[in-house]
């Protein structure tokens, strides 16, 4: 029940830091943004899928990067900040934000991650001499107007994901930091998945490999 809304090329050439540079799991903690938040919007779509074009296999390669669990901690006021107006969500550089542990996203080309539109993201620093290239597609579910219109995305994270629902831990659970190794292996994708995190059901880090 989702609906694509387009794709975008997304290009991170060599040098592209945003100030900082550091391990796969060493982020500033208030460095991330939630796509279109700004001027009383919200919700622009469901689901993000990123396909990896070009590799990033060790930090520092303009890895996208997730703050795991962020967007259970970040509902409860996501309301206030839409009817504000604030734009303080769009905006990596603003230290007001709420701090969280996040890392680097290790991937081959053709790997995906699908990501919660409210999960706390951003792109990473590329030390590398290599320009990043990503595509990314936006998916609405078929009642996605509706639900912006009725207030439904401010209230309840999974409205829209019926198949996860119960999958999922309450929308309260508190965001838990996780140890991940500079290289993602199959036994740290296990100890993610056992650890009780949020991460194991709406950014599942388990890799999805697409053919593209």
């Amino acid at each position: 029940n989702k609906q694509a809304v387009g794709g975008q090329i997304a290009l991170r050439p060599p040098g592209s830091s945003n100030g900082h540079v550091g391990g796969a799991g060493d982020l500033p903690p208030t460095q991330w943004h939630i796509d279109g938040m700004g001027q009383g919007k919200h919700s622009p779509f469901s689901l993000l899928v990123g396909v990896t074009l070009s590799p990033a296999t060790e930090s520092n390669m303009g890895n996208f990067c997730v703050f795991p669990g962020s967007h259970t901690q970040l509902l409860p006021v996501l309301k206030d900040q839409v009817l504000a107006g604030s734009s303080l969500f769009s905006s990596e550089t603003n230290g007001m934000k709420p701090g969280f542990w996040g890392f680097q996203v290790m991937a081959e080309p053709g790997d995906v991650v699908f990501v919660h539109q409210k999960l706390a993201h951003r792109g990473g620093p590329n030390a590398s001499h290599g320009i990043r290239y990503q595509v990314y597609f936006r998916l609405r579910h078929v009642n996605h107007e509706a639900y912006v219109t009725d207030g439904s995305l401010l209230d309840d994270l999974w409205v829209e994901f019926e198949g996860l629902r119960d999958l999922t831990t309450a929308t309260t659970a508190p965001a838990k930091a996780i140890v991940i190794p500079d290289t993602v292996s199959q036994e740290a994708l296990e100890q993610i998945q056992k650890s009780g995190s949020p991460l194991a059901a709406e950014l599942y880090l388990k890799r999805v490999v697409a053919t593209v």
